[in-house]
């Protein structure tokens, strides 16, 4: 009972948050995207995820890109977003993915949630970055009350769930444009060849298992 109580996550303030944004300034962030959108497209409301969909206090949806720090964690948050040791992935699901490296030109305020800044939220790991794909459209709330909170910020940034020694970076739409993120010209279609090489490396890694064909 005491376990379920703490995994409980509840619906963010409406004021009074305090999060601490930071630059940032990453030589590249890595992303993984269907092969139909270009490296640096921002998802404007489609499917469900941690902090997406989103919209802003007038109802209209703000437009979001992931990333991460290193290629793992890009990987791990998407090819690898619910597996767990001994679980299969299959190469055909991976013939529209791209790996893209992209950049930003300048530097990036994220609002930070590693380490003891989630605590200013007055919730904890736990609840917001660990808890389940049930929970996602509370913790959408709560990306959307950090837009609100930090007006300044470009995103959010915290340890991936399933890499832990990557960061995983959120951007808003409304605030980084597409034109001033940089294709860095490097992509790999993740089905096959070196992209393929790669997710074979991060499965043996995780002891997940690639079916191929």
């Amino acid at each position: 009972m005491a376990d379920n109580k703490l995994k409980e996550l509840p619906d963010p303030p409406e004021s009074g948050l305090k999060p601490h944004v930071a630059p940032f300034k990453p030589k590249r962030l890595f992303r993984v995207h269907p092969n139909k959108h270009a490296s640096t497209s921002f998802n404007r409301g489609f499917g469900i995820g941690r902090f997406h969909p989103i919209y802003d206090q007038s109802g209209k949806s703000i437009p979001t890109l992931y990333a991460s720090d290193q290629i793992n964690g890009a990987l791990s948050e998407t090819v690898f977003g619910n597996t767990m040791s001994g679980d299969v992935v299959y190469q055909a699901a991976l013939i529209d993915k791209y790996l893209s490296r992209i950049s930003y030109q300048k530097e990036l305020q994220l609002i930070d949630l590693t380490g003891n800044y989630i605590k200013r939220l007055k919730i904890t790991r736990l609840q917001l970055i660990e808890s389940e794909e049930a929970n996602y459209k509370i913790t959408a709330r709560w990306a959307e009350a950090l837009h609100r909170a930090c007006p300044k910020a470009h995103g959010i940034k915290w340890v991936s769930r399933q890499f832990d020694t990557a960061k995983s970076i959120l951007l808003f739409g409304d605030r980084v444009k597409p034109s001033q993120l940089k294709d860095l010209n490097k992509s790999e279609l993740l089905g096959k060849d070196d992209g393929f090489r790669l997710v074979l490396k991060a499965a043996r890694e995780a002891n997940i298992t690639v079916v191929t064909g």
